[in-house]
C-alpha cells in the first residue's frame, strides 16, 4: 500500500497514527516481510515527523515507504520486546554461550 495509501486509509478510518494500541482488522494480521529500523525511543517522534507522518500526540512508531520505524526494544519490559532485544543483539554481533 505504501505510505500515502496508508495515510489516506488512516485519515478515512479516523485512526490516529500516534495510537499504536489500535489493532488492524483481521485481514491485515498476517506475517509480513518488512524492513524494521530501530531508533532510540525518544527519537522516534522526530524521525517519523521528518518523513511526513503527523499526529496530535507523540508518535511511538511509524510505517513509511515500506519501512517500519520502531523504538529500540531493549528499554521495554514485556516478553515480546525482551525477545526482540535478545535477537537484535545477535543481529549486531552478540554471541552468548
Amino acid at each position: 500500500m505504501g505510505f500515502l495509501g496508508a495515510a489516506a486509509g488512516l485519515a478515512q478510518s479516523g485512526c490516529d497514527p500516534a495510537d499504536i494500541t489500535a489493532r488492524p482488522p483481521e485481514q491485515y494480521r498476517h506475517a509480513p516481510s518488512a524492513i524494521v529500523i530501530f531508533a532510540e525511543t525518544d527519537a522516534i517522534d522526530a524521525l517519523c515527523r521528518s518523513m511526513g507522518v503527523s499526529a496530535d500526540k507523540s508518535i511511538r512508531a511509524c510505517f513509511v515507504n515500506g519501512v517500519i520505524y520502531m523504538p529500540q526494544p531493549c528499554g521495554w519490559s514485556d516478553p515480546y520486546a525482551q525477545t526482540f532485544c535478545h535477537e537484535t543483539g545477535h543481529a549486531v554481533g552478540w554471541v552468548h554461550g
